[in-house]
């Protein structure tokens, strides 16, 4: 991530007393020029740019997840520069992370995932209509997909404050096409996940099924989980969308914060192109 920094200034003219001449009681008068600077601090984030977008589905009282999830951690651990993972919580009341951000669950719907958890799609996709079990995520279907032809290119510009405990930062992002692409229902989906939970340090008790450690987790869509529709495509066309994000200091460790920014055909759920972040949006904004 690159900081940048701004500088504002501006004068103030001050007509003052510079000293008293007792001599003959007369007032020398300087013209006295307070210089002010504004620190404007934003940052050009860097970013892993076309990755695979990894999509999984899953809940803290499903029994089966726990099985899968070493393997499925190792995998995408593996291919960590191909894949930009997001890990949605879904449905069981008890979840933690579905309590905080009920998205998942609309996301789950949005797939029409037929079959039960640990569900996941890559790049939107899924090796048969409505189901894809996690097992599906293989070092051959990542490769696969991370060696298509890159459609679109991001650049994410990021300008962070804080205030005491409340980190917020205003999001610029442009997604440049890189072909023609005659989609009308295209859009462009910002994802805010979260990296290294410690279940129990944090929730003072042990996960249903027993996981302590999460990574990718699930707490926001921007601006919605609907996107912004940015519609047919020709080559080179920029898009630029504008977003402002405020973090939950009391729930969410905002250093682990993480962006991913993906385009999809809302039709078809192929994703045409992501992004991640790789690092927090806040960087700069102070403690």
């Amino acid at each position: 991530m690159q900081i940048r920094i701004l500088f504002v200034v501006w004068s103030l003219y001050i007509a003052g007393f510079q000293r008293y001449q007792s001599h003959n009681q007369n007032y020398a008068m300087k013209k006295i020029f307070l210089i002010g600077i504004v620190f404007i601090v934003y940052s050009i984030c860097a970013v892993a740019q076309n990755v695979v977008l990894v999509e999984q589905f899953t809940e803290t009282g499903c029994g089966a997840c726990s099985q899968y999830d070493s393997a499925f951690n190792a995998i995408t651990n593996r291919n960590a520069d191909k894949v930009a993972v997001i890990n949605y919580h879904c449905f069981y009341v008890l979840d933690t992370f579905n309590l905080f951000n009920k998205g998942g669950s609309d996301r789950n719907n949005f797939y029409s995932f037929n079959q039960g958890f640990p569900s996941a799609a890559v790049n939107g996709k899924m090796p048969r209509p409505n189901y894809a079990h996690v097992a599906y995520v293989n070092e051959q279907v990542i490769t696969d997909q991370f060696n298509r032809p890159p459609q679109f290119n991001f650049e994410i510009v990021c300008t962070p404050a804080a205030k005491g405990s409340v980190h917020q930062a205003t999001i610029n992002i442009k997604a440049t096409a890189l072909k023609y692409i005659p989609v009308k229902d295209l859009r462009l989906f910002v994802a805010v996940t979260e990296n290294n939970i410690n279940y129990e340090q944090r929730y003072h008790t042990k996960s249903v099924n027993g996981i302590n450690e999460f990574q990718h987790i699930f707490r926001a869509m921007l601006p919605d989980m609907n996107g912004t529709l940015i519609g047919s495509q020709s080559n080179g066309q920029k898009n630029k969308v504008k977003l402002t994000f405020t973090n939950d200091d009391r729930e969410m460790n905002y250093k682990e914060v993480r962006l991913v920014v993906f385009v999809q055909d809302y039709e078809t759920k192929e994703v045409l192109g992501s992004a991640v972040m790789k690092d927090n949006p806040f960087l700069g904004a102070g403690k």
